[in-house]
């Protein structure tokens, strides 16, 4: 069995602005390639409704607004804690 990984989405928390993110995480024990197609089509959906930049980076893709990320689809390996993942949950960084 291969390696697990993550896709988890950060954004600017509206409540409270740029100087804090949401994290959500979309997709938990795939494999990357399934990871990264998710990312990559998430990303471009978000483009058509927003303007800016999409970034490709080793990680996944970032949405960039005058140099500035406004979203990023982020691929993470799973690291396995003993915890279960709760995908509804969205936590604040």
């Amino acid at each position: 069995m291969g390696e697990k990984f993550f896709l988890l989405h950060f954004s600017p928390n509206p409540k409270t602005g740029a100087a804090s993110q949401l994290t959500k995480t979309i997709l938990q024990d795939v494999d990357i390639e399934t990871a990264f197609t998710e990312a990559k089509k998430l990303a471009d959906e978000e483009l058509i409704l927003q303007s800016g930049d999409l970034i490709e980076t080793e990680f996944g893709y970032d949405l960039r607004r005058d140099g500035k990320i406004f979203s990023r689809y982020w691929v993470h390996p799973r690291v396995n804690t003993g915890r279960p993942v709760n995908l509804e949950t969205e936590s604040e960084t």
